[in-house]
Protein backbone atom coordinates (compact mmCIF):
# COMPACT_ATOMS: atom_id res chain seq x y z
CA UNK A 1 0.00 0.00 0.00
CA UNK A 2 1.65 3.18 -1.17
CA UNK A 3 -0.61 5.57 0.78
CA UNK A 4 -0.31 3.79 4.12
CA UNK A 5 2.22 4.74 6.79
CA UNK A 6 2.48 3.17 10.23
CA UNK A 7 3.66 5.78 12.73
CA UNK A 8 5.54 4.33 15.68
CA UNK A 9 6.57 7.64 17.22
CA UNK A 10 6.72 7.43 21.05
CA UNK A 11 4.57 10.55 21.49
CA UNK A 12 1.88 9.10 19.22
CA UNK A 13 1.90 5.84 21.16
CA UNK A 14 1.61 7.69 24.47
CA UNK A 15 -1.19 9.94 23.22
CA UNK A 16 -3.08 7.03 21.70
CA UNK A 17 -3.12 5.32 25.11
CA UNK A 18 -4.55 8.49 26.67
CA UNK A 19 -7.24 8.73 23.96
CA UNK A 20 -8.22 5.07 24.40
CA UNK A 21 -8.50 5.29 28.19
CA UNK A 22 -12.17 5.57 29.13
CA UNK A 23 -11.19 7.60 32.23
CA UNK A 24 -9.72 10.43 30.12
CA UNK A 25 -11.80 13.57 30.70
CA UNK A 26 -13.19 15.35 27.62
CA UNK A 27 -10.99 18.50 27.89
CA UNK A 28 -7.83 16.35 28.11
CA UNK A 29 -9.06 14.17 25.22
CA UNK A 30 -9.41 17.24 23.00
CA UNK A 31 -6.02 18.63 24.00
CA UNK A 32 -4.26 15.32 23.37
CA UNK A 33 -6.05 14.81 20.05
CA UNK A 34 -4.91 18.25 18.87
CA UNK A 35 -1.31 17.58 19.98
CA UNK A 36 -1.34 14.16 18.35
CA UNK A 37 -2.56 15.60 15.05
CA UNK A 38 0.39 18.03 15.03
CA UNK A 39 2.93 15.25 15.60
CA UNK A 40 1.26 13.14 12.91
CA UNK A 41 1.36 16.06 10.46
CA UNK A 42 5.12 16.41 10.96
CA UNK A 43 5.64 12.67 10.51
CA UNK A 44 3.45 12.42 7.41
CA UNK A 45 5.07 15.40 5.68
CA UNK A 46 8.63 14.27 6.35
CA UNK A 47 9.26 13.18 2.75
CA UNK A 48 7.66 16.07 0.86
CA UNK A 49 9.76 17.37 -2.01
CA UNK A 50 11.25 20.85 -1.72
CA UNK A 51 12.26 23.37 -4.35
CA UNK A 52 14.63 26.32 -3.91
CA UNK A 53 13.22 29.84 -3.96
CA UNK A 54 15.04 33.17 -3.90
CA UNK A 55 14.07 35.32 -0.90
CA UNK A 56 15.13 38.70 0.44
CA UNK A 57 15.93 39.01 4.13
CA UNK A 58 16.49 42.34 5.92
CA UNK A 59 20.24 41.83 5.40
CA UNK A 60 20.59 40.25 1.95
CA UNK A 61 19.13 37.98 -0.68
CA UNK A 62 19.43 34.24 -0.09
CA UNK A 63 17.91 30.93 -1.10
CA UNK A 64 15.07 29.42 0.92
CA UNK A 65 12.92 26.35 0.36
CA UNK A 66 9.27 25.90 -0.59
CA UNK A 67 7.12 22.84 -1.15
CA UNK A 68 7.60 21.55 -4.68
CA UNK A 69 4.04 20.21 -4.92
CA UNK A 70 0.63 21.30 -3.70
CA UNK A 71 -0.80 19.15 -0.92
CA UNK A 72 -4.37 18.50 0.17
CA UNK A 73 -5.38 17.20 3.60
CA UNK A 74 -8.72 15.43 3.94
CA UNK A 75 -9.94 14.52 7.44
CA UNK A 76 -11.92 11.36 7.93
CA UNK A 77 -14.92 12.30 10.07
CA UNK A 78 -15.48 9.72 12.76
CA UNK A 79 -17.72 11.12 15.47
CA UNK A 80 -16.79 14.62 14.32
CA UNK A 81 -13.49 16.43 14.49
CA UNK A 82 -11.93 16.65 17.94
Amino acid sequence: MKNFRLIKHPLIQRDLAILRDRRTPTPLFRTVLRRMSHVMAFELTRDLRLAPVRIHTPLMATTGMRLADDIVLVPVLRAGLG
